[in-house]
């Protein structure tokens, strides 16, 4: 054990070494010196587990847990460790398979381990991967990793090569739980080939991705975390016997769409490995061969590859046969994938499919599988996009506890689950925990990406947002700076960096740098435009411009682009989206500042119908209510403006709301209440005096409305004294 581990989480890291020897045969850490031995435990590289080791997912998620390098991120006691070790998911019980733990107190770590587990009758499971994944295939992509050009191979193959082991484990462990439970006679043998087709398609999917990585140049390199954690899931397997569909036809046929079958998942890698316009090929080559076969749940299968490779263009009817397909079949997650990808084919896309694809999953015994999870991430993602916040955070939550209990090389969807809901906490003002989430995928890429891996900058800039939304705009700067140098090293400019640098201009724009902020979405702006990207990001930069033109004094301006962006907005998403009711908030504080308050009314209220809708408890919501009370304020109401504020005030500090907007509406209750009367202004000028110190502590990005509230405190409280902060 490394220094600084409190002792609660020791003795639980040496429990879980210890557990972790008697389970798969070896300590989780390797090292043929002291010191390699400390640098794989800092880094959190652990051993690959040996072949055909069968743990079950839940249990190698629990030691994952446990031997986690920050010890915030482990287990909160050892009760809570011990109760996840013995606990058994319906679909394990359901195979039969069993693991029995028995603790008794011994040593020093108060703990040893006996298990128990049942026979293997099918002996020769472990054979099934030789010429596959063998110590010849692993020579070969080492080979290949050393013989890169990339920075990061060297860094990045042990950790690949983990995934992959962990993979392969699954996969003997699907097979060997299908083989036992027919030769047990729990399965027929009509479910058991049906299982054991499915997992021969994984095999050769397995193949196709270990002979693309033997052949590695540097965009598969790049790829290669993502390809490894896209690979199809060996659970879907177990659902495979359940699908009521039985395709009757000549043996001829029935062989050719087996084949082809293997053939669509083949491409599906590819294309996971940066080729898709290979696989985009490959796929539109074989479409009247899946047609020819009338196999529902191939077409079904060919349909999603299809859509996940490429765009649907306007008229194209496959993904809706695909989804017609896998219901005729009975396959309910195939047709829950398929609905949720034509949920998304614009901003505004059909709410019924998302709807349809969160059913069809949840009546599911399927949720501890990938293939369900990454339904249930993107089905909540999906709520967030149309505006269901309080919807989205419950999903959110509940797929994150999920996808804890995954298998190991499920790891990319415990990241994308914690992403997305570190993004709805965001929405909903709750930014403490939004940045543990997003600190605990950040380890996920880290541990299995490395720290110099490109794909590292996606994961740095949800930390940076994370940051911009909490107030920290210098470690958010810092931050998007640091996933651009990732950026351009690995592509210099042939990729649009245009949501990176946007980033970096909101933080600019915090700091108070109004030019360079500006100079930075007008470049993103013009970058967008000049690479043909006709999408909503060039509508969020030029609002984001506005924004700052706005706080920088230039009003007239501000309205003028912030006009466009709001029609730029109506056009992608429509009249009734969050975001243009986003948007429509930017636009009337720019029209209050020029002194349009009815232009601002209305702009404020209409954005105040949209997200009582979305999240009437979210940031957003009070946002307006704000500005409406800002409006009547310069309208002379005080008595309107002051009730308004106050309740404002009240829930932004209930949900701990950033500092400048809650001194936002502390200045505009202060002004409310001096008006309002005598008795009330020793509370106005204690709320200033509160304001002006959270500006102050804002920095110099907001040091004309530190300056705006000094100078009103001056003018009104006798006892005021100021000091503005360096610009």
């Amino acid at each position: 054990m490394l220094s600084g581990t409190c002792e609660t989480t020791g003795a639980q890291n040496s429990f879980c070494v210890t557990l972790h020897e008697a389970l798969y045969g070896a300590r989780p850490f390797a090292g043929d010196s002291l010191a390699e031995l400390r640098v794989n435990i800092t880094r959190g590289i652990r051993r690959p587990p040996p072949p055909g080791a069968g743990i079950p997912g839940h249990v190698a998620a629990a030691l994952r847990r446990g031997l986690s390098v920050d010890p915030d991120a482990r287990w909160a006691s050892m009760d809570a460790l011990l109760e996840r070790l013995t606990y058994q998911p319906p679909n394990w019980r359901r195979r039969g398979l069993s693991l029995a733990l028995g603790l008794t107190a011994v040593g020093a770590s108060g703990y040893a381990v006996a298990i128990s587990r049942a026979p293997a009758p099918c002996g020769d499971i472990d054979a099934r991967l030789e010429g596959v994944w063998d110590e010849a295939r692993r020579m070969s992509i080492a080979d290949a990793f050393a013989r890169s050009s990339v920075s990061y191979a060297a860094d990045l193959w042990p950790r690949v090569r983990l995934d992959l082991h962990e993979y392969a484990d699954a996969w003997t462990g699907a097979l060997r739980s299908a083989c036992q439970s027919h030769v047990a006679g729990e399965l027929s043998d009509a479910s058991y080939d049906q299982q054991h087709a499915c997992l021969e398609r994984r095999r050769a999917a397995l193949d196709v991705a270990l002979r693309q990585l033997a052949d590695a140049d540097a965009e598969i390199v790049e790829n290669a975390p993502s390809m490894v954690g896209g690979l199809p899931p060996p659970e879907r397997c177990h659902f495979a016997h359940e699908v009521a569909y039985q395709f009757s036809a000549a043996p001829e046929v029935v062989a050719d769409a087996e084949r082809l079958r293997s053939r669509v998942s083949e491409l599906e890698v590819v294309a996971a490995s940066g080729k898709v316009a290979e696989a985009h090929e490959g796929l539109k080559a074989i479409e009247d061969e899946v047609r020819g076969t009338g196999h529902l749940v191939l077409l079904a299968e060919y349909a999603l590859a299809r859509r996940r490779v490429a765009e649907s263009q306007p008229g194209d009817e496959l993904p809706l046969e695909g989804l017609d397909a896998a219901l005729r079949a009975g396959d309910d997650l195939l047709a829950a994938e398929l609905s949720l990808l034509l949920s998304f084919p614009t901003p505004g896309g059909e709410d019924v499919y998302l709807r349809l694809a969160r059913s069809l999953t949840l009546r599911l015994d399927a949720l501890e599988t990938p293939t369900g999870v990454g339904v249930l991430v993107q089905a909540a993602y999906g709520q967030m996009l149309r505006g269901d916040l309080d919807g989205a955070l419950t999903s959110a939550r509940r797929v994150v506890e999920i996808a804890d209990a995954l298998p190991e090389h499920g790891w990319l969807l415990r990241a994308q689950a914690r992403s997305v809901l570190a993004e709805i906490l965001t929405h909903h003002g709750q930014h403490h925990e939004a940045r543990a989430q997003i600190e605990q995928a950040l380890a996920l890429h880290q541990e299995h990406e490395g720290e110099t891996h490109p794909g590292l900058f996606r994961a740095l800039e949800t930390r940076a947002r994370a940051e911009l939304e909490s107030g920290h705009a210098a470690r958010a700067l810092d931050l998007f700076d640091q996933a651009l140098e990732l950026h351009r090293r690995a592509w210099g400019g042939q990729k649009i960096d245009g949501d990176l640098r946007h980033g970096r201009a909101y933080a600019l724009d915090e700091l108070g740098r109004f030019d360079e902020a500006i100079a930075e979405f007008e470049a993103v702006i013009d970058n967008l435009t000049r690479a043909g990207v006709d999408d909503i990001r060039i509508a969020e930069a030029r609002n984001s411009l506005g924004v700052t033109l706005d706080r920088k004094g230039e009003h007239a301006r501000a309205v003028a682009e912030l006009e466009r962006a709001r029609g730029e907005a109506l056009l992608s998403y429509g009249p009734d989206h969050p975001v243009t009711g986003a948007f429509l908030m930017s636009l009337a504080d720019a029209e209050l500042h020029l002194g349009n308050t009815a232009e601002a009314r209305k702009h404020f209220e209409r954005a105040r119908e949209i997200w009582s809708r979305a999240g009437p408890g979210t940031e957003m919501f009070d946002y307006a209510r704000n500005g409406l009370g800002l409006v009547a304020l310069a309208e002379g109401d005080y008595t309107g403006a002051r009730a308004l504020l106050e309740e404002v005030l009240v829930t932004r500090v209930a949900r701990g709301s950033p500092p400048v907007r809650i001194a936002a509406t502390q200045l505009g209750l202060a002004r409310a209440m001096h008006h309002d009367g005598p008795s009330l202004r020793p509370r106005a000028c204690s709320l200033a005096a509160d304001a002006k110190a959270a500006f102050a502590e804002a920095g110099p990005g907001y040091a004309r409305e530190h300056g705006e509230v000094a100078s009103w405190a001056r003018a009104t409280c006798e006892d005021d004294r100021d000091d503005a902060p360096a610009r």
